[in-house]
């Protein structure tokens, strides 16, 4: 953090002095904010909602600042830095006309976790806190250069550098055990430690009225991760503890090559190639404390290599062969092949009290082959209206190898062939028969077959091989109305309906099974109000009615889920008078799908209402001078776990923006 804070502090002091070189009048702004939020209940929920902290929070909201050097060259350079809660951006550009331009810039901000687990109330205690301020810093620094010469290829070449530092929770929570139920309860976190350094470059140029453009991409990643588990016996009063450490490392580059052309007034034509490859290594260790029966986990991969290669040619084409008619379709082809290699070490306690260690190695080749054609029509002879179609179909083939050995002897000895094919239709209008209606629907209908041979395997009953077919459908049907009977009022309407079924073929039945099915129902409603000159008034409504089942062979910690979702957002402005503006807006959410299932399992979804309320008066002091003064109510509640993770949040906040 403190090195964020030195490298945007050098920043601002270089934009400062460099300013002091400009001409005479440079143009920007500058808005000074100093917030004061405190909380009621549990912060790091709140944190978690808002990505940001209670307690004191001053800065700069924004800053920007531009001059025109000379007639050709002009200077821009914009941010915000705002102290208390670890958010800073700075970027500057220097451009000339004609010329080119360099632009370089850096940002942090903070990203905070929850650092409880679930809850179950027949346990003793029936939630846990890690106690641990869980923050995830997230930066970049970047440079670009571009030239931009008459006549010339256009050129831009950029160097990225991201960053992730810090602490995240996880929801793969350990074992909390008592009376002899066990659930998974306790909270896990991890540390993470991950940096990217992209490398962008792009070329631009015309041709006989033939566009060819030329991008790549290269991309390093490096990443170090420890997961932390802990399990614990309240019975005994134990506890045990996993960790996982993991670290990864990878090259990836990407080059696309695409050409356009306008053949004639009413046919144009697109070709492109993309290529990339990947090559990436692990490693993996997983340690129990402490390492005695049952609790026999140290297990470690030594080299993990995963090595991948793609291609993929496509050809587009759009004509318009009539005055009201356009047609555009497209071919394309993609194949792809991987090769992975794992090699590991499996150390535990054996049933007689031995110590076992057999050595561990894996391979796979992936070898898939896909064609996609597209295809699509849109007409708009008809007054006001516009009806299209479309479609999309895809038929891959895929090859799969695993071979997996333990001391030599193999344990897994498999070669699956996978037919896959997707097909998609659309269809569609939109009409305004008069000035203050629209209307407008569309029809989809997506449908995805997988057909699995294993023409080898060792292990037939092994996952996922007893999968031999599954398909899975989906229908949407969408509409929505607009209107606006008067110039001062508009509203809209709209609806979707979407349907999902999965249906699976197992190697122990030969006939289909519903393996899932999903259905959504989404209300949409918007509206704007303006009855007079000063005032405005708008209304944003939204209703999720969700149902989702999924194949549980009776197992009753399975249970089907029943998504009911609603949030409304309301806002308005009055202009007090020409310098005077209140505004006050308010949020609200609330879900209601709530499942108790302790007996059975853990108590399931949510049951839970986040209202936010904002106001504001703001006054323009004189033409260059603006002051706002704001506060802002946050609620959460959840009864879905009693309250634990329930806040009250107050925010007071003053901001001056300065124009110069």
């Amino acid at each position: 953090m403190k090195k964020a804070r030195m490298i945007l502090l050098i920043s601002l002091s270089g934009l400062i002095w460099f300013g002091r070189g400009l001409a005479e009048e440079p143009r920007g702004s500058v808005a000074p904010e100093y917030t004061l939020i405190g909380v009621e209940g549990d912060e790091s929920q709140f944190r978690e909602h808002f990505w940001t902290r209670e307690g004191s929070i001053g800065g700069l909201e924004r800053f920007n600042l531009k001059d025109d050097l000379d007639k050709k060259t002009s200077f821009e350079g914009r941010g915000h830095a705002l102290f208390g809660n670890d958010d800073y951006e700075i970027e500057l550009k220097l451009s000339r006309k004609d010329t080119g331009f360099l632009r370089g810039g850096f940002s942090e901000y903070s990203k905070y976790f929850d650092d409880s687990g679930g809850f179950f109330e027949p346990f003793a205690e029936s939630s846990f806190d890690l106690n641990r301020d869980l923050e995830l810093n997230i930066g970049k620094f970047f440079l670009e250069a571009g030239v931009t010469l008459p006549d010339w290829p256009k050129l831009r070449l950029a160097y990225e550098h991201r960053y992730k530092d810090g602490e995240k929770s996880l929801t793969g929570w350990g074992a909390v055990t008592q009376s002899g139920m066990s659930r998974n309860i306790f909270p896990t976190f991890k540390d993470v430690d991950e940096t990217r350094d992209i490398l962008t470059g792009e070329i631009d140029h015309t041709v006989h009225k033939v566009k060819l453009q030329d991008r790549f991409r290269y991309e390093h990643f490096e990443s170090d991760t420890t997961r932390h588990e802990e399990s614990r016996d309240l019975d005994a009063g134990e506890s045990e503890s996993v960790t996982v450490d993991e670290s990864q490392s990878s090259d990836n580059f990407l080059n696309t090559f695409s050409s356009e052309m306008n053949i004639s007034e009413s046919v144009y034509a697109s070709l492109g190639y993309f290529y990339s490859q990947y090559e990436g290594d692990a490693d993996f260790g997983m340690l129990t404390l402490p390492f005695n029966e049952p609790f026999d986990k140290n297990w470690s991969a030594s080299m993990i290599d995963l090595d991948q290669k793609s291609h993929l040619l496509n050809l587009n084409l759009m004509a318009g062969p009539y005055k009201d008619v356009r047609l555009s379709g497209g071919i394309g082809s993609e194949w792809v092949t991987t090769k992975g290699d794992t090699k590991g070490q499996l150390r535990g306690i054996g049933f007689g009290g031995n110590l076992e260690e057999p050595a561990v190695d894996a391979e796979t080749d992936r070898d898939g082959r896909e064609l996609e054609e597209n295809l699509g029509i849109r007409y708009t002879g008809l007054p006001k209206s516009t009806l299209y179609a479309e479609g999309r179909w895809i038929q891959e083939d895929i090859d799969l190898q695993e071979l997996e050995r333990e001391d030599q002897s193999v344990a897994l000895d498999r070669s699956t062939d996978t037919d896959r094919t997707e097909a998609r239709y659309k269809t569609g209008f939109s009409t305004s028969p008069i000035r203050q209606v629209t209307l407008a629907a569309h029809y989809k209908r997506e449908q995805k077959n997988n057909d699995y041979d294993h023409a080898t395997d060792s292990v037939p009953a092994g996952y996922s091989a007893f999968i031999l077919e599954q398909d899975i459908s989906t229908d949407e049907l969408g509409a929505k109305l607009s209107l606006q009977p008067k110039s001062w009022i508009r509203t809209s309407f709209a609806y979707r309906l979407v349907e999902t079924t999965i249906d699976t073929v197992f190697d122990n039945d030969p006939s289909k099974v519903s393996s899932g099915d999903y259905d959504a129902h989404i209300y949409t409603l918007d509206v704007t109000f303006t009855p007079v000159s000063n005032l405005f008034l708008s209304l944003v409504q939204s209703y999720w009615d969700i149902q989702g089942d999924s194949y549980d062979q009776s197992v009753d910690a399975v249970i089907p889920y029943e998504g009911d979702v609603f949030t409304s957002f309301a806002s308005a402005s009055y202009a007090l008078d020409e310098k005077t503006e209140l505004w006050l807006d308010y949020t609200y959410s609330r879900t209601n799908n709530f499942k108790d299932n302790a007996d059975s399992g853990l108590p399931l979804l949510l049951d839970d209402r986040l209202q936010r309320v904002r106001t504001g008066l703001s006054r323009q002091l004189s033409d260059r001078l603006e002051m706002e003064v704001s506060y802002h109510l946050y609620e959460y509640a959840g009864e879905h776990n009693k309250g634990i993770n329930d806040y009250s949040a107050h925010l007071v906040g003053v901001k001056i923006s300065l124009d110069f």
